[in-house]
């Protein structure tokens, strides 16, 4: 078995063949060589796999579902066999810059705290022949009440870390089909900080096939209820760790202190919206007992009474 490698880049395809030499070839000419490239075709009916069987690059490990499984099983079917010390995606339809593995890798090595990060990236129409940027939130005080709200990373465009992952649970929950990285970005953000570089290093190209375009209500409808699982998940968390019961008692409460517990807490509760304000309420109670003297909170609590008073 050779050494393992710093970062497993994994791709799942169906019917991809459109565009699938050159999202494969932009992860091939990365100026970080140090990957291996794990490939899955998810059951396709074109010739995705005879495309993948076309790159004798040693960094190359293929896959062939019998059936079409969906995009979740089949991530998680690269993820268990991936070695690497950072777990990457892309995607069949877009392409990464030459820079995205490099300049990802060595945020994460000085950034030891954060366990996801995602990046800027370019959408490209190409039969409008336009394009346009999405700079994204950046830092994980901005990111952590965000996240509740909607998702701030594009999938395709993230490295994350495996500790992070083995934390969140090891794998996408193949309970969503659609949306299943929404889902496994707020399990992260539990365990560890999240971030997104800026700079655009990564490009989503825009045709009428694209997931988000054909199954947009699929998509919303599964990320209204893994935002409520979430909080669910958290409150109850909260709760065992207040009344030291360690049935449902998550690892990443065991290893903080308590005013990093507050802190998270009032992240999430100052992300929530009037419809939850149940949870906001239980989230503020939470963060305050685990640490009455978290300056942060009162900071919060006086923007609101100014925010209110202004009103």
């Amino acid at each position: 078995m050779n050494p393992s490698p710093a970062i497993s880049v994994i791709l799942s395809a169906y019917n991809g063949s459109a565009y699938l030499r050159q999202a494969i070839e932009s992860i091939l000419d990365q100026t970080f060589p140090d990957f291996e490239f794990i490939l899955v075709d998810d059951g396709s009916t074109d010739s995705t796999f005879a495309i993948f069987s076309e790159y004798h690059d040693p960094r190359i490990i293929c896959f062939q579902n019998e059936d079409n499984c969906g995009l979740t099983v089949s991530l998680n079917r690269a993820l268990a066999v991936s070695r690497g010390r950072y777990i990457a995606r892309q995607d069949a339809d877009d392409f990464s810059c030459r820079e995205r593995l490099q300049r990802q890798l060595q945020f994460m090595e000085s950034h030891p705290q954060t366990g996801l990060l995602g990046t800027g990236s370019i959408w490209l129409d190409e039969a409008e022949g336009t394009e346009w940027h999405r700079s994204p939130l950046t830092e994980n005080t901005q990111l952590q009440p965000a996240l509740l709200i909607d998702n701030y990373f594009d999938h395709s465009s993230v490295m994350f870390r495996r500790e992070c992952l083995q934390e969140a649970g090891g794998k996408y929950s193949e309970e969503y089909r659609y949306s299943q990285d929404y889902d496994l970005w707020l399990r992260m953000a539990e365990a560890c900080d999240i971030a997104n570089i800026p700079e655009a290093l990564y490009v989503h190209r825009i045709h009428p096939a694209m997931i988000s375009t054909s199954k947009q209500a699929e998509q919303k409808s599964a990320m209204e209820r893994i935002r409520v699982d979430c909080l669910n998940r958290r409150l109850k968390s909260g709760l065992n760790w207040l009344f030291h019961k360690s049935d449902g008692r998550q690892d990443w409460m065991a290893k903080r202190s308590r005013q990093e517990i507050s802190t998270r807490f009032l992240w999430w509760a100052s992300g929530l919206l009037k419809e939850f304000l149940g949870y906001k309420i239980c989230f503020l109670a939470i963060s305050w007992i685990a640490d009455p003297k978290n300056l942060a909170l009162y900071r919060y609590f006086g923007g609101v009474w100014q925010r209110k008073t202004a009103g």
